[in-house]
């Protein structure tokens, strides 16, 4: 079984020499810090945090992680790893590959608990890839993608085998 918790960043600033310098905005940290505060609980048992290394969404995760204190991310042995298939335009394909080998590879008796921390429109595309399977057709067109984000949106995904089209959208929360 497979938890896939997938977060948008939140709001950023456009004040930046280029798109992956960007910094979340003020409203960007009180918006994480909503999300994180009404789903904490959802999170017990994360196995692995997957970012962008763009900086709002490593500035994103670091609030997530600064939520799950330190003596949490040592018991359950919490790996943090920085993706380039997280950025903006990544393609959503090679990031479910990425994801199954991860899957297949870990310890097979483990329930995986996965956080993405992403972009537009890389989050919508997947969303739509792995919870609907007639979706195939163009891959990464967001003109295309059933579901939107908005900044410091949460997705909860549960899935059996991490493919496409073999997930259940269980919820999607967003700042209140």
């Amino acid at each position: 079984m497979i938890d896939l918790f997938v977060l948008r960043h939140g709001d950023a600033s456009f004040d930046a020499p280029s798109d992956d310098l960007r910094e979340l905005s003020v409203r960007g940290h009180n918006e994480v810090k909503l999300v994180y505060n009404e789903i904490l609980d959802s999170l017990e048992g994360l196995t692995s945090i997957f970012v962008s290394p763009y900086r709002r969404a490593q500035q994103t995760a670091d609030i997530m992680c600064d939520a799950l204190d330190v003596s949490f991310q040592k018991q359950h042995r919490l790996v943090r790893s920085d993706m380039a298939l997280l950025t903006p335009e990544a393609d959503r394909n090679k990031l479910i590959q990425f994801l199954f080998d991860y899957v297949q590879n870990s310890v097979a008796e483990q329930r995986h608990k996965i956080l993405l921390v992403s972009h537009q429109p890389l989050v919508s595309c997947l969303l739509t890839a792995l919870c609907d399977p007639v979706s195939q057709r163009n891959p990464n067109s967001f003109a295309e993608s059933k579901y939107s984000m908005g900044t410091a949106n949460l997705a909860y995904v549960k899935l059996n085998v991490m493919a496409a089209g073999c997930g259940e959208l269980c919820w999607m929360t967003k700042p209140t």
